[in-house]
């Protein structure tokens, strides 16, 4: 996908988040998670449905199962 309409495309959407444990992603590179808790199936399953795109944050205790905002560390990779 061309910069400019990946840049447009992620502005213009609010995105689905998935939150992961234990791990951390990095920009151009590729990334194995489970599926496992409710809310992260909801976000996969949007993503599947729409453009494909998603937020991925790592939370910052691991074994939390229920996580909100400020469980998230701020500055996460959107991925595809």
């Amino acid at each position: 996908m061309e910069n400019i309409k990946f840049n447009e495309l992620i502005s213009n959407n609010i995105l689905p988040v998935i939150p992961l444990r234990g791990k951390v992603a990095f920009p151009h590179t590729n990334i194995s998670f489970e599926v496992g808790r409710s809310m992260t199936l909801k976000a996969v399953e949007k993503a599947s449905a729409t453009d494909k795109i998603v937020f991925i944050l790592t939370q910052r205790k691991t074994e939390k199962t229920d996580v909100s905002p400020d469980d998230l560390y701020s500055v996460g990779c959107v991925a595809r």
